[in-house]
């Protein structure tokens, strides 16, 4: 199986040490929220929608 997107940024750290390392304002807000949506993907931190049939038949 392949890893996701978050496992790649989530694995050792890597992207918060990646962005400590940058200057202040070097990254834009929109790379943050995009890594925030990718690494939120699959979790309930973004919430979720349960769809459910209106009859079990």
């Amino acid at each position: 199986m392949l890893p996701r997107f978050a496992d790649i940024f989530q694995q050792g750290n890597r992207w918060l040490n990646w962005l400590e390392k940058q200057p202040e304002g070097a990254v834009r807000p929109v790379v943050i929220e995009s890594v925030t949506k990718i690494m939120a993907c699959g979790t309930t931190l973004m919430g979720y929608t349960q769809w459910c049939c209106s009859s079990p038949d």
